[in-house]
């Protein structure tokens, strides 16, 4: 099991910026024994990430197919064949933004899929966005494990970790 979480302190953070961090991790690794892998993203805020891909995460596209080929290629490596589970889950602190918690969460995972798209694809992946909602003082998140989204509002909770990933179901 390989668990990794990325920090990040700047807002906005970008699209480029964490494909950059799970791509320098994940290259490096040559152990073919990996079977979990639990990835968690944490941000400041919950801006939706400033990329100028946000409106297009179709997988047919060219464009799509180059801006995330060497993270797919990463992804692809015969080393993680053995993988039968991956959660990605992305954490930010607050929603400042002018768009609703769900809806910067559903942008998130829009990215994940993207990012993962070639574990999505063979099915491992369950992904997340939970967002801390200051106003409502709860927690506002949308899981996606492949069989539909579910959305999830957890009152009186702020980040903790186990408490998160019991809530979220994962």
């Amino acid at each position: 099991m390989l668990d990794i979480t990325l920090l990040y302190w700047m807002s906005p953070v970008s699209t480029e910026d964490v494909q950059r961090g799970f791509h320098s991790i994940l290259a490096s690794f040559t152990s073919p024994a990996l079977e979990h892998v639990h990835l968690e993203l944490r941000s400041l805020s919950s801006m939706a990430p400033s990329t100028q891909d946000m409106g297009s995460t179709d997988a047919s596209t060219d464009a799509y197919r180059v801006q995330y080929a060497g993270l797919h290629a990463v992804l692809s490596r015969p080393i993680f064949s053995s993988l039968a589970r991956v959660t990605v889950v992305w954490y930010n602190g607050r929603n400042r933004g002018v768009m609703s918690a769900k809806d910067v969460a559903l942008k998130h995972l829009d990215v994940l899929r993207a990012l993962f798209a070639p574990w999505c694809v063979r099915g491992i992946v369950s992904l997340a966005c939970a967002i801390y909602n200051a106003v409502d003082k709860c927690l506002d998140a949308v899981v996606d494990e492949g069989r539909g989204l579910r959305s999830i509002k957890t009152p009186g909770m702020h980040f903790n970790r186990q408490k998160l990933f019991a809530a979220l179901g994962l």
